[in-house]
Formats: C-alpha cells, sequence, structure tokens
C-alpha cells in the first residue's frame, strides 16, 4: 500500500511541475498528504484543491503567503486553522495551496510588515471544480469559478447559520 501511495504522490507532483513549472520536489509534501488522503477515504476528488499563484514581492516588509479555514463558535468569535502551504521561495512567485471542502468559508493573506496593507480576504468555496487556481486579482474580480468574495460579517453570519 505504501509503494501505490508514493506513487500516486509522485504522479500529483509531476502534474504540478508540469502546470506551473518549478521543481519536482517543491510539489511533492502536498502532493504526499493528498495521496494519504484518497487512500484513507478511497475517493479521489473528495476536496477542492484550491491554488492562489502568488508575485515576486520584497521579504523585508512582506511575510510569506498563507491561507486558513474558518471556523466560528457559537458566540461569533471566529478562528483560523492554517492549513494552506506556500510552495517556493520566500520572496519570489510561488503558489498557495489547500484542500477544502464545498461550503467552507477560507481566509487568504500575507502580512505587511509595516502594518497598514496587510492583506486578509475572505473567500466562500462554491461549486464543484475540483482545483480552483487563480491570482489573487483574477478572484477578487470574480473571474475564477469556485470562489466567491464574501465580507467577514456575512461569513460570520453563515457559519452560524444566520
Amino acid at each position: 500500500m505504501k509503494q501505490q501511495i508514493m506513487k500516486t504522490a509522485w504522479g500529483i507532483a509531476r502534474n504540478g511541475q508540469q502546470q506551473y513549472g518549478g521543481s519536482v520536489k517543491i510539489y511533492f509534501p502536498e502532493s504526499l498528504k493528498i495521496a494519504w488522503q484518497q487512500a484513507k477515504t478511497g475517493r479521489k476528488d473528495m476536496e477542492h484543491r484550491i491554488i492562489i499563484k502568488t508575485d515576486n514581492y520584497n521579504e523585508r516588509r512582506w511575510g510569506k503567503p498563507w491561507m486558513a479555514v474558518i471556523t466560528a463558535n457559537d458566540k461569533g468569535k471566529t478562528s483560523y486553522t492554517f492549513d494552506g502551504e506556500f510552495i517556493g521561495d520566500h520572496g519570489y512567485a510561488g503558489q498557495v495551496m489547500m484542500q477544502v471542502e464545498t461550503g467552507k468559508i477560507i481566509a487568504y493573506g500575507q502580512k505587511d510588515r509595516r502594518g497598514n496593507g496587510t492583506i486578509n480576504n475572505w473567500y466562500k468555496v462554491v461549486g464543484d471544480n475540483a482545483k480552483i487556481v487563480g491570482t489573487e486579482q483574477e478572484i477578487l474580480r470574480g473571474d475564477v469559478a469556485g470562489l466567491e468574495y464574501i465580507k467577514k460579517a456575512d461569513a460570520v453570519n453563515y457559519l452560524l447559520g444566520l
């Protein structure tokens, strides 16, 4: 079974390399997680794979891009579960990847160390696309099917079922 999981993981990593370039090794950690999850559940596309492409950035000013799943308790207090993984070198173009189910609220962001431009946008995962790929600007414009921008207050109401 382990041998089959490794073969599947390397296949997923090679697909990522063919689509987005770079070394196959940078895709392997995330693809191994996906292969293990597929083996445990016996399903190939149980979740959406969200990939947000990033541009080069000044690493002294900006932190690494991140992605998280948002949850809320019964009082409306939200919390972040940082499941996204940045693939690339700090300061250079790369991508943030995460597996998430339909209907979840996710956040994408990047810390501005000067304090006045931190990015923290929330999105609702919709539709049945197995793979959602785009840049932050494309998603905000609504050009990427599968993700829709949502205001934080609306997201909390959605999570609470209001």
